[in-house]
């Protein structure tokens, strides 16, 4: 799988331009499509964090072009209809997000994966062309990821990742344990500390 990393503005993003005025960092995420009366919307989620957390939310909350339906803890769920959301024109069905989006300072930064590394350039390129929008490409590689597992586990090293998947295997994090860390540690053949 290759993956990139793109800084993103684009003109009329509530989300992101909020960012430059309030001392947070946001987090979005797609949720689901839907249509109504013939129009195509999507379900998005934000997630603030920061010393304005509360204040972002808010005046995110007050913006008429969104259809807020919840604010939960530094969450808001809404709706944007599909040709507003700045993804639904920039992108296609050849690449997709596999993290969140991450808003800080007015940039919007993209993860974003395809089978190819040619369906990403072909995105930047498109980026770059549009009106009311910068892209910057922060980062291109092949990467291997499994959507199944959490990112946390992509961090990790070889030898972690090989105890870590032992532990699973023989039951150390089922309820009640099928083994002990002392037992676990000698079949690994490390030591109990380590």
């Amino acid at each position: 799988m290759w993956v990139a990393e793109f800084r993103v503005w684009h003109k009329g993003s509530v989300a992101t331009e909020l960012t430059k005025k309030y001392d947070v960092v946001a987090h979005n995420i797609y949720l689901n499509t839907f249509e109504e009366n013939g129009e195509p919307w999507v379900n998005k989620a934000v997630f603030a964090s920061g010393p304005d957390a509360e204040k972002y939310l808010q005046e995110f909350h007050k913006d008429k072009r969104l259809r807020v339906y919840k604010i939960e803890g530094h969450q808001i769920f809404y709706s944007v209809p599909a040709l507003e959301a700045f993804h639904s024109v920039a992108l296609d069905k050849s690449v997709f997000f596999f993290r969140p989006q991450t808003m800080q300072n007015g940039k919007l930064t993209w993860h974003v994966a395809s089978w190819t590394k040619e369906n990403l350039l072909d995105v930047y390129a498109r980026l770059k062309k549009m009106k009311d929008a910068t892209a910057e490409l922060v980062g291109i590689k092949e990467e291997k990821f499994n959507f199944f597992v959490s990112n946390a586990l992509t961090d990790l090293t070889a030898k972690q990742l090989n105890a870590f998947e032992l532990a699973c295997q023989m039951g150390y994090y089922k309820y009640p344990r099928n083994i002990s860390l002392e037992e676990l540690s000698k079949i690994a053949k490390i030591s109990y500390s380590t």
